[in-house]
């Protein structure tokens, strides 16, 4: 606070900057964002690609209102880029490797989470839905459901604090969150859908 009359004095804030004591953020949550595909999207720090260029065409993660866990939308790992398709009416493509990510900071975080829906129908073994967790966008720790959810939403999550491979991600300006889709040559359907994903950080 200023000093009446003087403009460069500072008076402490608290008992505790009167002592020169630290003074701590107080608990509580960082980040929530919740994320159901019900307007436009791509938006705010979302980044979509198509990580293997024009083989398999060039598609990418788009919103879709083909099925959904909530709502009316969801998001499909081939419905979006130059050569998006339509879940409606095509299966995703051979040969292809779609991508998404999302930037969120953990920097003075002790919980970080990340909640989703997901569906997916793919080639077992061979076409895989991922989701992954990185501090530098170069090395990347995953999970991964291949094959068929059976027709039904099922749970995904990824936990900053205990990342897969990893170790904890929390403390960092910087983690990248990924969703990525990637099928070989033969075999096709419907392919993955995400919904209702969930961001949490708190102190």
């Amino acid at each position: 606070k200023l000093v009446p009359g003087g403009d460069v004095q500072i008076l402490p804030e608290s008992g505790a900057e009167k002592l020169g004591l630290t003074v701590t953020a107080p608990r509580g949550t960082l980040l929530n964002y919740k994320e159901g595909f019900e307007g436009v999207w791509p938006n705010g720090g979302w980044i979509v690609d198509d990580l293997n260029g024009a083989t398999g065409g060039y598609v990418c993660w788009d919103d879709e209102n083909y099925i959904a866990k909530k709502g009316n939308w969801s998001a499909w790992a081939a419905g979006g880029c130059a050569d998006g398709l339509d879940p409606y009416y095509y299966y995703y493509p051979n040969d292809m490797a779609s991508w998404t990510d999302y930037l969120l900071s953990t920097a003075g975080a002790k919980k970080g989470t990340v909640n989703f829906k997901y569906w997916n129908n793919s080639e077992y073994g061979y076409d895989y839905f991922y989701w992954c967790a990185s501090l530098d966008y170069f090395n990347w720790y995953w999970q991964y459901h291949t094959g068929s959810t059976g027709n039904k939403w099922k749970t995904g999550k990824i936990n900053l604090k205990s990342v897969s491979g990893y170790g904890s991600m929390l403390g960092y300006s910087s983690v990248y969150v990924g969703f990525g889709f990637a099928s070989d040559f033969i075999g096709v359907s419907d392919g993955a859908f995400i919904d209702e994903v969930k961001f949490s950080v708190k102190n």
